[in-house]
Order: C-alpha cells, then sequence, then structure tokens
C-alpha cells in the first residue's frame, strides 16, 4: 500500500507541477521517482510473465514499441515529463515484466552491440550531459550553425568516454574482491 501510495503522489506530482515548473520537475527526484517506482511494484507483485508463444511475446514487443514510439512521439511540444512519460516507461515495464526467452528480449535486446550499450550506459548518461552542456555554452546557445556538427561530434566522444570509463573503472571495481 505505502509502495502504491508513494508512487501516485510522485505521479501526480509530476503531472501538477509540469506546466509550471518543468525544469524543477525534471530533475527533482520526488516528480520522477515514479518512473523508477513502477518497476519497484512490479517486482513487488512479481507478476512475470512466462510463457514465450503468448503473453510474454505480446508484452515485450507491445514495450519495444511504446519505448520506440516513445522516440518519435515526444517533440519540444510535448511537455516531458508529464503523462508523456508513462510511454517510455509503460514500455519499460512491459519489457521487465515478459520473460527473458520471449522474442524481443532473446533476439533483439540481447544482440551483442545492444548489449554493449547496456553495459556502458550508465557512464554514457555520466559523459552526454556536461558535453553536451559544454556545446552550448561554447555555441552560445542551439541555433548556432555548426551546433549539429558539434552534437555529433560530441556524441561520439561520450561513447568512447563511457566505452573507456567502463573498462578502465567501473569492470575493475566489479571485479575486485575486498578483504
Amino acid at each position: 500500500f505505502v509502495l502504491v501510495a508513494i508512487t501516485l503522489v510522485s505521479f501526480g506530482l509530476n503531472i501538477f507541477l509540469v506546466k509550471g515548473h518543468l525544469n524543477s520537475v525534471f530533475y527533482f527526484p520526488v516528480t520522477r521517482g515514479w518512473e523508477l517506482l513502477f518497476g519497484s511494484l512490479l517486482g513487488r507483485f512479481e507478476i512475470k510473465q512466462s510463457n514465450q508463444n503468448g503473453p510474454a511475446n505480446v508484452s515485450s514487443a507491445f514495450g519495444l514499441i511504446l519505448i520506440l514510439g516513445g522516440v518519435f512521439l515526444l517533440s519540444e511540444r510535448n511537455i516531458f515529463p508529464g503523462f508523456w512519460a508513462l510511454i517510455p516507461t509503460l514500455g519499460a515495464v512491459l519489457i521487465l515484466n515478459s520473460d527473458t526467452n520471449s522474442f524481443v528480449n532473446c533476439r533483439i535486446l540481447s544482440h551483442p552491440l545492444l548489449r554493449e550499450v547496456g553495459l556502458i550506459s550508465y557512464p554514457l548518461y555520466l559523459w552526454h550531459w556536461p558535453l553536451l552542456s559544454f556545446i552550448v555554452i561554447l555555441e552560445g546557445g542551439v541555433d548556432s550553425a555548426h551546433h549539429k556538427q558539434w552534437v555529433v561530434c560530441s556524441l561520439i566522444v561520450s561513447f568512447l568516454f563511457a566505452e573507456l570509463t567502463y573498462r578502465l573503472i567501473e569492470k575493475k571495481f566489479k571485479t575486485a574482491k575486498y578483504q
């Protein structure tokens, strides 16, 4: 009950505050916590789909469609997070809820390239914002003539730094034996 209540309050604050305080809502953990709490609720209630030929395949396929749809449906005109954050969040929940042997999980998300991106996802998350922000500062905004080229360069550098961070730092801590 408490977990459901906290999730609903977080989502409600997200909806209520997003129009007047967009930046605050985007970065404030209280108004974004519901996204993580959806996964907690999934784990708490253990409602996993388990057969490959039925609901698990539908769940994972629809989840992938929601996530990809979110990429294409979300634009500068949409207020995000708000209600729009439900699209990728529900997509992730549906994929997590499906069996690891479902087609999407087993054949698509287990592809070595996507697994590698998954391994470096946290360092990539940490590196991309400072680099993109630095470009905006140097260029004086996002409307400069060379902004797109700088963004592409920064994303390439972000992937490189993320890979190095994962290999040289994160992986060593994961395999370190502490006494």
